[in-house]
């Protein structure tokens, strides 16, 4: 039959391996707590790397949009400046032809001429002529909105090893 003394050491064995086994425990839970924590920071910045994805990739919409825009336009005014072209140098070719034949012959139209354009001067300030339509007016790309960087704390502080609770 075992003794009291030899109960009590081996109960005071005991509630060293206990104490041993709490340690353990509380440096698991601890390690667990650590783990969680860089999760939750690896989540945060997951997050916010895929917020920033979007966010470039509407920068990017918008930017294909405005040089669309520019190429139409671009290429609408190469039209208009051939067109233009031609029908300038008709009128320059015009214009002479009639300069000259007007200015040998016709010396009453000259005095016709210089009534009409003062006639023409009246009216036009009286009501003024239309004015042209413009050809191009910008059309608005969708514009995202600006990217917000949330606050992520890349380091935490590690929890404590060995503490008892």
């Amino acid at each position: 039959m075992a003794s009291a003394n030899d109960f009590f050491n081996e109960l005071k064995a005991a509630n060293v391996r206990l104490d041993a086994l709490i340690t353990s425990t509380g440096e698991v839970r601890a390690a667990v707590d650590n783990v969680a924590a860089k999760m939750d920071q690896s989540v945060a910045l997951e997050s916010t790397i895929r917020d920033a994805l979007i966010h470039q990739i509407r920068q990017n919409e918008t930017i294909i949009c405005l040089l669309k825009q520019i190429a139409d336009n671009t290429c609408r005014t190469l039209n208009e400046s051939h067109r233009q072209t031609g029908l300038q140098t008709t009128i320059r070719d015009n214009t002479t032809t009639l300069a000259d034949l007007y200015s040998v012959e016709h010396a009453e139209a000259a005095l016709v001429r210089d009534r009409e354009l003062a006639l023409k001067k009246q009216i036009e300030a009286c009501c003024p002529p239309p004015v042209a339509e413009t050809v191009c007016s910008p059309k608005p790309c969708p514009e995202p909105d600006p990217f917000k960087v949330p606050v992520i704390l890349l380091k935490s502080e590690p929890p404590k090893k060995g503490g008892k609770k």
